[in-house]
């Protein structure tokens, strides 16, 4: 869809049913200097410059069927149209500071539209456990995938990924995980990808990690025993217990940095991986670590 374009009878309901982010509908008079033609040339000039916004001119003169449709009370009238209906609108001799505003709300919706932001938007319900939510994001991401990056295709199944375990649906996850690796070798080290499918993989070993009383009772016979010492951790995680299982990866390291070739640290920068280096327990095992590498 162009940036700016002359609204009909005939592409009305194309335009509220395809845009894929939010359009702008400066219904006016061509009057030259007239009121309406000035706010018309106003918002021309403002959007011109927003991304993912685009500009319908509809000519209430040359249009008058459907404006008389659209039941225009007073000219100029601007409608914000967004997912199939109308989000704002507004009417008269609008100052510039109504028309900043009115397209600003617009810039925003736009921002929420782009593949980008409805990934961001999804990790945060998924950060805040509302995992339906996510998912249906990430769903609406890939289900329009050929209008976004790679990136943020991947970023989506990722998602989606995240999801499967926190509903504790391995297999679902593992799947996924396959996907990613087979369909999107390029992007495997971005953050988002990297920490799914680090996640899926912990959830996945924490099935063969056996019961935690029993690791425990071992490690009460022997502290040494680094191996159950592992699984324990990787078992912690898988229940939610990220502090505990970052306790017990820093506890390899302490006793033991020979250990399966530092492997304390590498658990520890797994369950990094996994968690995102903005997770509290993160952060503050991160310090841990600094102090242990010193030591």
């Amino acid at each position: 869809m162009d940036k700016f374009f002359d609204v009909t009878g005939a592409n009305f309901a194309q335009i509220v049913n395809d845009s894929p982010g939010p359009v702008i509908i400066v219904c006016y008079a061509p009057e030259e200097g007239g009121v309406s033609d000035t706010v018309r040339r106003k918002f021309e000039a403002q959007v011109s410059s927003v991304p993912g916004v685009v500009l319908g001119r509809l000519d209430v003169e040359q249009q008058q069927e459907l404006a008389t449709n659209l039941q225009l009370a007073e000219i100029p009238t601007v409608f914000a149209i967004h997912d199939k209906k109308v989000v704002n609108k507004i009417s008269g001799n609008l100052n510039d500071t109504e028309i900043e505003g009115f397209i600003a709300n617009c810039a925003h919706l736009a921002r929420l539209a782009s593949g980008e932001a409805q990934v961001q938007q999804a990790a945060q319900f998924l950060t805040e456990g509302r995992v339906t939510e996510a998912l249906e994001l990430y769903g609406a991401v890939l289900r329009n995938g050929a209008e976004h990056s790679v990136v943020v295709r991947a970023s989506a199944l990722a998602g989606m990924g995240m999801c499967a375990v926190s509903l504790n649906d391995l297999e679902g996850a593992k799947g996924i995980a396959t996907a990613l690796r087979a369909d999107y070798k390029l992007q495997l080290e971005e953050p988002v990808v990297k920490q799914a499918l680090t996640a899926i993989d912990m959830a996945l070993a924490a099935q063969e990690c056996g019961d935690e009383a029993e690791l425990r009772k071992a490690l009460a016979a022997d502290a040494a025993d680094h191996d159950t010492r592992q699984k324990l951790a990787i078992l912690l995680l898988s229940q939610g217990d990220a502090k505990g299982a970052m306790n017990e990866a820093l506890e390899i390291m302490r006793r033991d940095r020979k250990w399966n070739d530092d492997g304390g640290r590498k658990l520890l920068l797994q369950f990094f991986d996994s968690l995102g280096s903005q997770h509290p327990d993160v952060v503050e095992a991160r310090k841990r670590l600094s102090v242990l590498l010193f030591i």
